[in-house]
């Protein structure tokens, strides 16, 4: 085991009435994933891909294709323009299993009103709700308060009459505002909430008033589409008259970290800036950015193979970045030749089936690391489908483990081979202490193992794997002071600042 130097660093927002999340030192806690974005980025067309899988969201109305023109929040946005009967909607079925969220969900996405008011005093910036508006059924977000105290409801449940999540502030024109709905099915009071930040303050301005905490999944009837900036209303179309930039979808609750870094830097920064990638074209080797140097992707216990035409065709990493191109296609198989993988996690550890790679600080450099990301498919049902991730630091005990999960996706099969596909994301939290002021050089391994293979030569493949962080570089001062104390022989303690 390890020991590194450690230290905390506190962020303050402003105006911000609730804890809503914590995270206990020496912890780590699943990070939610991220399901669609849609950065509306694109130049041509009347319909936003998501960045991640290629689902559509069509955009209707009288307004300008999505980037022709409209700047937003980050890079280009979707202007509804005055026609009421503009709207986003997702009407393909993927689209439709992305924004009926069953379980643990965040929605972030960025707004900005042209005018103070809006076409109908009943503004449903986000509607899942029943055929008509009907509101027994889906969540929908109000984005002004109108004539009635509905126009406050965030969540409704049930007939409508039990609200759930209530905001309470409007939004300003001509401001860009990013909203941040979290929702946890236990119903627990300080997760269950809606954030408002805006682009002027650069900081969270408003939460909502909780009332009656809503339990359980929230599903509305198969084949119902999300809209974003009307209601399906056959009388009196009400449309949001504004701009929307970086919509994204996350399986389970954001963290307040996670919600800054979206704000600040954008949801695909949602998890933390890169710090080092491995996008397995031809080897295991990777790229990082200065101060940090990386070792090769190694294999141990098991065959692997670099490369190849079978690899993740979205070009993104789990959190949405670029990371390769979906034309120049190549992932790390493993499987194990003339045996089978262990039936638990205790027999990978003693047979030493893992993946493994190594990040440094560079110089006098510490990183503070934020998330380890990766994706994953399985060549067939024989496929070792369960991981777990170690690190140097906490130990390669089953007691050490950081995070472990299982690998659903399977590969399209060509007439022989799997063809290539979009992977399974998959994100593990660091921001537990122990990840946090490393000095000192830190190996993950990402130990597999199957429940009952029986093929000697069943692969898994892993693409696009990402250790997120930033590097702290001391400040020049603090380096001489440090020496000239040493040579003086004081004794003193030093308050490493973050630039």
């Amino acid at each position: 085991m390890k020991t590194h130097l450690t230290h905390r660093v506190c962020i303050l927002f402003a105006a911000v009435a609730l804890a809503i999340w914590s995270i206990t030192s020496g912890t780590s806690v699943r990070a939610a994933s991220l399901e669609a974005l849609w950065g509306f980025d694109e130049t041509s067309g009347t319909t936003a891909f998501d960045e991640t899988n290629a689902i559509g969201l069509v955009l209707g109305g009288n307004s300008l294709p999505p980037g022709q023109g409209v700047v937003g929040q980050f890079g280009y946005a979707y202007d509804f323009g005055t026609d009421p009967n503009a709207r986003a909607e997702g009407t393909s079925a993927a689209s439709q299993a992305v924004t009926n969220q069953t379980g643990d969900f965040t929605i972030l996405t960025w707004i900005n009103p042209t005018a103070g008011d809006f076409t109908g005093p009943n503004v449903r910036f986000i509607d899942t709700s029943g055929v008509n508006g009907a509101i027994d059924a889906g969540y929908r977000l109000f984005t002004d308060s109108g004539a009635n105290s509905d126009n406050f409801r965030f969540l409704g449940v049930g007939t409508g009459g039990n609200t759930s999540i209530i905001h309470s502030r409007d939004l300003t024109a001509g401001q860009w505002t990013l909203l941040a709905i979290r929702y946890d099915t236990d119903g627990t009071a300080t997760s269950n909430v809606l954030y408002s930040t805006d682009s002027v303050n650069s900081a969270f301005i408003g939460t909502n008033a909780q009332s009656t905490a809503a339990t359980g999944p929230i599903t509305y009837g198969p084949g119902e589409s999300a809209n974003f900036g009307t209601t399906d209303s056959p009388t009196a179309p009400q449309s949001f008259n504004g701009l929307m930039d970086q919509t994204a979808f996350f399986k389970g609750v954001l963290t307040d970290r996670q919600l800054s870094n979206a704000f600040n830097l954008g949801a695909e920064n949602t998890f933390g800036l890169a710090l080092a990638n491995y996008d397995f074209e031809s080897d295991g080797s990777g790229s990082s950015v200065a101060g940090v140097s990386t070792t090769p992707v190694t294999v141990s216990g098991t065959t692997s193979s670099f490369g190849g035409a079978v690899g993740d065709n979205t070009g993104r990493d789990a959190s949405g970045r670029v990371l390769g191109t979906t034309s120049d296609l190549g992932s790390l198989g493993v499987s194990r030749i003339g045996g089978v993988l262990g039936n638990s996690l205790a027999d990978a550890i003693t047979a030493e089936d893992y993946l493994s790679l190594t990040i440094s600080p560079d110089g006098s450099n510490t990183l503070d690391l934020e998330s380890f990301m990766f994706k994953a498919a399985l060549r067939s049902n024989n496929s070792p489908e369960h991981w777990a991730l170690f690190s140097d630091i906490d130990g390669f005990d089953v007691s050490d483990v950081i995070d472990q999960g299982t690998i659903t996706t399977l590969l399209v099969d060509g007439s022989s081979t799997a063809v290539p596909g979009p992977f399974e994301p998959f994100v593990i939290d660091l921001t537990a202490s122990t990840f946090q002021g490393l000095s000192e050089s830190v190996e993950f391994r990402l130990y597999l193992w199957g429940d009952s293979m029986t093929g000697t030569n069943s692969l898994t493949r892993f693409d696009k794997f990402t250790i997120n962080g930033q590097v702290v570089v001391p400040e020049p001062g603090s380096i001489t002071l440090f020496a000239v104390a040493g040579l003086m022989g004081l004794g003193l303690t030093l308050l490493r600042r973050r630039r």
